[in-house]
């Protein structure tokens, strides 16, 4: 009887821990994908950033990654909308060189100037 009711414990923290969030993720992708729309800006899982152009009836998004560059893939593959401005194409900030500190003068105590 101890026994029935460890292994019932086990599948209760396993379906807490385990299958309700999964559930949770995919209803919550589910519902992102069906308010995909055109000109969302979207990324994908293979992380690529782009915009919708177009949704087909098979199932596909055409998106386009850069000017001119419009690519298909499949809906389900879209992992996230990202807020309209927030991909951009941000400049890396230059390094400038560390300003080379002057060594310090020893002096000669025997002779009593500068080296």
């Amino acid at each position: 009887m101890g026994f029935l009711v460890v292994i019932i414990v086990m599948f209760a923290l396993m379906y807490l821990l385990v299958m309700r969030p999964q559930r949770a993720r995919q209803q919550a992708h589910q519902r992102l994908l069906a308010q995909l729309g055109v000109g969302d800006e979207v990324l994908t899982a293979g992380g690529l950033y782009g915009t919708v152009e177009e949704i087909d009836e098979d199932g596909d998004v055409w998106i386009e990654i850069a000017e001119g560059i419009t690519v298909r893939i499949a809906r389900r593959s879209v992992t996230a909308v990202t807020p309209v401005g927030s991909v951009e194409d941000e400049e890396e900030p230059v390094e400038e060189p560390a300003e080379e500190e002057e060594e310090p003068v020893e002096e000669n105590p025997a002779a009593g100037e500068p080296r």
